[in-house]
């Protein structure tokens, strides 16, 4: 095979091979050795080398458009280097390259971080087939150190959260920023969280200590279930090292206060800045409850 490619009737030499591009020793040389009769084979193989249109890629789509050249499928290698930001293609990019791997971090990437969208149907399907077939589940994205349920609750996306909560993620998990449920955005994927941990916290944090609002009947009911359950009524958050007790009585959640002494809250017990719930306290009632 000719060692040369001509870019626009101009012979260029080949391109050098480019680490950063995550592409193996094996795959390299299958490149190399493949009869290229295409000129958008030509054109797809030079921007793979060269990088120019995958700098951004995942290992799992950077394997599926390895595949479709290898495969000599030149619609898709062909459209990958004219269109190097369709999302929804990188997609089908990525499933390809974790059927190989058994890798679903990066069709996670695609749907939630980059298409920011909820997954299909079908994609949980698939999604969950590859974590059957051995998949791991709690793998981390290389960009964020981030894993599937992390991206999956920042999207809201109550499917794929139950797919890999079924599957055995760890809603515990964190990264160097936080914990999972830190990152939920409804109160749908927040309560899923909550029963995967069975914390009471994860719950009144995220209702108190971010959305900055009172618990609602129906939410202290989710509480009570929670602790019934043998939930710790004294956890502390990964963050901020604070007690339910302290989030409710920051926000002057009185009946949420008075419902977490009635199941035993410990009033001493101090956050990481050194302060107990009464020094949290937003209001004279709370201050009087947790005073006596």
């Amino acid at each position: 095979m000719d060692a040369r490619f001509r870019w626009h009737d101009k012979p260029l030499g080949f391109p050098k091979f480019p680490d950063k591009c995550g592409m193996t020793g094996r795959a390299h040389n299958v490149l190399l050795h493949m009869h290229i009769k295409s000129t958008r084979i030509t054109l797809a193989l030079f921007a793979l080398f060269s990088c120019l249109t995958l700098e951004s890629a995942h290992a799992g789509g950077l394997k599926g458009f390895l595949f479709a050249l290898v495969g000599k499928k030149e619609p898709v290698a062909y459209h990958r280097v004219e269109h190097p930001s369709d999302h929804d293609f990188d997609l089908d990019l990525a499933i390809e390259g974790a059927r190989e791997q058994k890798s679903i971090i990066d069709i996670v990437v695609s749907i939630n971080s980059k298409s920011k969208r909820k997954a299909t149907q079908a994609e949980l399907i698939a999604i969950d087939t590859l974590i059957k077939a051995g998949a791991p589940v709690d793998e981390r994205d290389g960009q964020w150190d981030s894993t599937s349920l992390m991206f999956a609750v920042q999207a809201g996306d109550q499917g794929l959260t139950r797919v890999l909560l079924d599957n055995g993620a760890d809603p515990r998990a964190k990264n160097q920023n936080s914990d999972v449920d830190h990152y939920a955005t409804t109160m749908e994927v927040l309560t899923q969280i909550a029963h995967a941990k069975n914390s009471v916290v994860t719950l009144i944090k995220a209702i108190s200590g971010i959305s900055h609002r009172l618990l609602t009947d129906e939410e202290r009911e989710i509480a009570a279930e929670l602790l019934a359950q043998g939930a710790p009524v004294d956890e502390k958050d990964f963050r901020w090292g604070s007690t339910s007790l302290m989030f409710a009585a920051q926000q002057g959640d009185t009946k949420t206060v008075l419902f977490l002494l009635q199941n035993g809250a410990d009033t001493t017990l101090r956050g990481n800045g050194g302060k107990t719930a009464l020094e949290f306290a937003s209001s004279d009632v709370i201050r009087e409850l947790l005073s006596n």
